[in-house]
């Protein structure tokens, strides 16, 4: 539990450190795209992407549809919207089989700072905040499932990948912690656990 709380919280460090220690440049080109002749790079693009998060008692997967505008040189904020479904199985306690599916719904602000010359492509860290509404509907053996609704807080630190395969199409990979896990270990506060997260999707350039 320490130690997930401790490489959650040196991920945002690191983020922070490369947001407010890095030089800001401007790409002057991009190989393969129309600004490389010496056009604006454009400064607003929406990427969607697919993430698994691995908990320890079930799978959680989304959809998030993000939205970037450039503030600065190599700086974006970022507004997120979530979706997302998962499903827990807690095995037996007290003689009951629990089992839950749940639904998320999330929306959010963050940052992404591109890591080296380019506002578009290449290495990045970003992170974001985000209030969840999460529906559980519980199912217990041997008797009928109960559905309830909260309200949470979601903070995620992550690092990837921008790759452009046309003028104003790219690729993006990333990695990260999410807190609070969905499903953390029986017994294990909410607030200390991360659970790690792997995101792969498409970026358009506006």
């Amino acid at each position: 539990m320490r130690h997930k709380s401790i490489a959650g919280a040196t991920v945002l460090l690191l983020c922070a450190l490369l947001v407010f220690s890095q030089r800001p440049t401007f790409s002057k080109n991009l190989e393969g795209t129309s600004w490389y002749s010496g056009d604006p790079v454009p400064s607003q693009s929406v990427s969607l992407v697919y993430h698994t998060v691995a908990t320890p008692n079930g799978s959680v997967m989304y959809i998030r549809e993000e939205y970037k505008r450039l503030v600065r040189p190599n700086l974006y904020i970022t507004g997120q919207l979530l979706f997302g479904r998962g499903k827990m199985n807690a095995g037996v306690e007290g003689g009951l089989h629990k089992e839950s599916e749940d639904s998320i719904v999330a929306l959010g602000i963050g940052f992404k700072r591109y890591i080296g010359p380019s506002n578009l492509s290449g290495l990045w860290c970003g992170g974001s905040v985000s209030v969840a509404r999460l529906v559980t509907t519980l199912e217990v053996s041997s008797d009928e499932p109960e559905s309830m609704t909260e309200l949470s807080g979601l903070l995620m630190g992550s690092i990837g990948y921008t790759y452009f395969l046309k003028e104003r199409l790219a690729v993006e990979i990333a990695l990260g912690l999410a807190w609070p896990s969905l499903y953390p270990k029986p017994g294990l506060p909410d607030d200390l656990y991360a659970s790690p997260f792997f995101g792969l999707g498409l970026t358009f350039v506006l």
